[in-house]
């Protein structure tokens, strides 16, 4: 079962679901290769633990 959701986040603040991610790793690449092609903030969000684990603006 995969453990994390990743999400972009919209202009207006409105989270819009991408993918699911087996682990942080690997959600944590895909969050940061995202935010370099779209400019928009992503965060990854522990399906488990109901909370945001990471976002692109941390990693900048």
């Amino acid at each position: 079962m995969d453990r994390y959701a990743l999400f972009k986040k919209l202009a207006d603040g409105t989270p819009i679901w991408v993918s699911f991610e087996g682990d942080l790793a690997e959600a944590t690449v895909k969050m940061a290769d995202l935010d370099g092609e779209t400019g928009l903030e992503h965060f990854v969000y522990d399906l488990r633990d109901g909370t945001t684990v990471t976002t692109s603006r941390s990693l900048r």
